[in-house]
């Protein structure tokens, strides 16, 4: 176990996990570019607004990057730091990630029988298993635009519906089953479903608050972070 830790954490794994880690920040790099440059050509957004999307896009991620930060610091223990980083930085979820480490090595990552062996075959099943997410969006997402045009001649306020309703519906059924299957569980545990009722609660009260008084417009930026940090704190309590 020793000697394979070793390994997950050469130099050698650092440079290529560094290297990974480059290609995203190019891309990233490419992509406001290719942004910036759309929104000088049509004049699609003034720069007040373009500052607030900044800002407001910023501030959403502290939630999440905390929650990913949590579970990556576990991770590294299991799988070494290269990988970890290579993965949460294409991919960026680290419950995934855990998943499939611990499949790909038929459950004995961070126990003695974890060999070179399942190092190898744990890091081909998480760089397989996450390949979903980058072939979809190279092939689908060009399409989106075409999708959109043709909603908004059907009805124009289908978007916005659409943009609002189905983020909610696919983290409430990822949360609801996750929720379930703790508690259907030989021990139950009611961590998972008392941080999604924390979280949700949160957010409604954050929101209502910054619409009932302008002076706390401020927390409409600052609602998902905080709603996620009270949803964890929570879970842990309750579990």
């Amino acid at each position: 176990m020793e000697a394979v830790m070793q390994l997950a954490n050469s130099p050698a794994l650092w440079i290529l996990a560094l290297a990974s880690i480059c290609i995203v920040l190019w891309q990233t790099w490419l992509y406001f570019k290719m942004a910036k440059d759309y929104v000088r050509d049509t004049g699609v957004m003034t720069q007040e607004e373009i500052k607030l999307s900044l800002k407001v896009g910023v501030i959403c991620t502290v939630g999440p990057a905390i929650a990913v930060f949590t579970v990556a610091v576990v991770l590294i223990g299991l799988i070494g730091g290269p990988i970890t980083l290579s993965r949460i930085g294409v991919i960026g979820s680290a419950a995934f990630e855990s998943l499939t480490s611990s499949a790909g090595s038929g459950g004995t990552v961070g126990t003695p029988d974890f060999t070179f062996t399942m190092l190898a075959t744990a890091s081909w099943v998480m760089a397989l298993g996450g390949s979903g997410w980058l072939v979809t969006t190279f092939f689908l997402t060009k399409g989106l635009d075409k999708t959109q045009e043709k909603m908004k001649k059907a009805n124009p306020k289908m978007i916005p519906m659409v943009g609002s309703i189905a983020p909610f519906m696919v983290f409430f059924v990822m949360g609801y089953g996750e929720a379930m299957k703790k508690i259907k569980a030989e021990t139950p545990t009611f961590g998972v479903l008392a941080a999604l009722i924390a979280g949700a609660i949160s957010m409604y009260g954050f929101n209502r608050l910054a619409h009932v008084s302008s002076k706390y417009n401020w927390l409409r930026e600052w609602s998902m972070g905080f709603a996620i940090i009270i949803a964890m704190i929570v879970g842990i309590i309750v579990d």
